[in-house]
């Protein structure tokens, strides 16, 4: 009865068996769906790859792991809310030593804060999921963070199949994504994944910050049966067409209109260069009435006869609009609408868009 389990629970044949993989094989950790997924993203992303139950939970898992409350976080400004929100409670409780926030697109800035402050983290987007969507230059910041000895976290939810190649420059980085968007056809399961070197892969595994977020292994039958590279890059680029086509006619609308894929923007070099010109299926625009023009456009918007919904959400084949309203809005964001493209009928749906948009403006 040799490697044999029952559901998440492993069966061992004899008592030399459960002492010899103990550390490796018990509960969870290298369950048969779990292993064979890993293999598939090993072959999809050339990396080792763990799982984790939310996207949230792979990062959580890392920061928790590698950093104690002596540590120095560098992170950019422009990171999703969740993200923005744990780093900041870990401030608050001394948890760490202190959290710096740097503009992803100002290398000189990350290089000072890097190199003269004592950071042992650092942590970025690749397309940032905040307003501007300023983008990183992952090879230039996994570099110096390789140089300084501390380890760098990318967070490529916004361009799932984005990698670095195993090289020793960037051997202290973790790539970690959100598997709730493009890894998967509708909004079915929540996952998270984590993508390193041999070395740091193996580090993380038994990381008790890991192990009590591992992915279950009936989430990984589900992603067994979704993940297909081909599909997830046809996708991910299909919605960003999409979101690029729809940007480009707000663009010539509306005065505040954010997107990397848009030529205009500044750090559009790097998303041609490094992510093969699809920059996701996020933009943000800015209406000049405030929340009221917001909740006026959004309202009409999902009542009409179109695939639009009222979600925070993104990667499906439905549109999506989510407003900054309410506890939602901050400073400096007001009329501000987060714009998330799917797949379903394009041209009807950006045309009922576009038609809202011109109504209310």
């Amino acid at each position: 009865m040799r490697n044999k389990w029952s559901g998440v629970v492993r069966l061992f044949s004899c008592c030399e068996e459960m002492l010899r993989v103990w550390d490796d094989e018990h509960y969870l950790l290298n369950t048969p769906p779990v292993l064979a997924l890993g293999e598939k993203y090993r072959q999809l992303l050339g990396l080792p790859t763990l799982f984790t139950t939310r996207g949230m939970t792979a990062i959580q898992a890392l920061v928790m792991n590698y950093t104690s409350a002596s540590s120095i976080i560098a992170c950019s400004e422009d990171v999703y809310p969740g993200t923005r929100r744990f780093l900041t409670n870990l401030l608050y409780s001394e948890r760490v030593a202190n959290l710096y926030w740097f503009d992803p697109a100002n290398y000189a800035q990350i290089r000072d804060l890097v190199v003269n402050n004592g950071v042992g983290l650092v942590f970025s987007e690749t397309c940032g999921n905040a307003m501007q969507m300023r983008v990183c230059n992952p090879k230039i910041l996994a570099s110096l963070c390789y140089a300084q000895n501390c380890t760098f976290i990318l967070d490529t939810t916004f361009t799932p199949l984005f990698t670095l190649p195993l090289r020793p420059e960037f051997s202290r980085t973790f790539i970690v994504a959100s598997m709730t968007k493009y890894d998967q056809q509708s909004d079915d399961q929540m996952g998270g994944r984590i993508s390193a070197s041999d070395d740091l892969i193996y580090e993380i595994q038994f990381a008790e910050s890991y192990q009590t977020v591992a992915m279950l292994p009936s989430t990984a039958v589900y992603y067994l049966n979704e993940c297909d590279g081909n599909v997830i890059q046809m996708r991910h680029e299909e919605i960003s067409k999409n979101t690029l086509t729809l940007a480009i006619a707000c663009n010539g609308l509306i005065q505040e209109v954010y997107y990397p894929g848009l030529p205009t923007h500044p750090q559009n070099n790097i998303v041609q260069q490094d992510f093969h010109g699809f920059a996701g299926g996020v933009f943000y625009m800015r209406l000049p009435g405030g929340a009221a023009m917001v909740k006026d456009f959004c309202d009409r918007l999902v009542t009409t006869q179109s695939d639009w919904q009222l979600a925070v959400s993104f990667g499906a084949p439905e549109w999506r609009v989510l407003p900054f309203i309410g506890p939602i809005e901050k400073k400096g964001q007001e009329g501000l609408i987060r714009v998330s493209p799917g797949t379903l009928n394009p041209s009807h749906n950006i045309s009922k868009f576009l038609q809202v948009l011109r109504s209310i403006h």
